[in-house]
């Protein structure tokens, strides 16, 4: 409707081009710090409620590695910052949020690729897989097919179609596994283990080798 309004004046005024231009300018801007935003409150929300776990774990380390810390919380903002992209052409029709789950796949391998010191086997994605992992895998495949299962039985405002249980047998994990589980976990049993007492560290799932993708 916008549009054709703006075609309108348009075709009636032809010297109006000008304030057509700067009317589109001042949209983006109010997009841009709308998106801006939205970054800036989700990811300082995330970042506020790690917070006091984070400052646990330096007071009881022997050094404090604040870059490297700057640096994993400088990745969740970049998270937050791709996922909250406007949509571009060929997934605005989608239902289900593709844009952001194949953005958040993405980043990991370009950090590989770009940092030093940062590899698949690092974030698990190439490590072996431990022994007796077949049955919690299956067990995981079975809940993952169960629980959408049940609402499509029990029936719910939109049905899932093949996109939604594509979607959601294959995106969220595998996202979050690579982003969460994989970088984020990783890097900060990484900071840890240096900064504990002895060089050891007591966070669960300490080794910062098979954390992604390997269960």
């Amino acid at each position: 409707m916008a549009g054709d309004f703006f075609r309108l004046i348009e075709r009636q005024r032809p010297d109006v081009r000008g304030n057509l231009e700067t009317l589109n300018y001042v949209q983006s801007c109010v997009q841009l710090r709308a998106y801006l935003c939205r970054v800036a409150l989700e990811a300082g929300l995330m970042l506020a409620c790690a917070l006091p776990f984070v400052l646990i774990a330096a007071w009881h380390s022997r050094t404090r590695r604040w870059g490297s810390l700057l640096f994993v919380a400088s990745l969740v903002v970049l998270n937050v910052g791709l996922t909250e992209i406007p949509r571009v052409d060929g997934f605005q029709h989608l239902h289900w949020s593709w844009q952001e789950c194949l953005l958040s796949t993405a980043w990991p391998f370009l950090l590989i690729a770009l940092v030093p010191g940062i590899s698949l086997v690092s974030i698990g994605v190439t490590s072996r897989f431990r022994p007796g992992w077949l049955k919690p895998s299956i067990l995981a495949g079975l809940l993952a097919l169960a629980v959408p299962a049940v609402f499509f039985i029990l029936g719910v405002r939109k049905k899932l179609d093949a996109e939604g249980w594509a979607f959601l047998l294959i995106m969220p994990g595998l996202a979050e596994e690579l982003v969460f589980r994989g970088v984020y976990q990783s890097l900060l049993n990484r900071w840890r283990a240096r900064n504990s007492v002895g060089g050891s560290s007591s966070l669960p799932y300490s080794s910062p080798g098979p954390t992604a993708l390997s269960t």
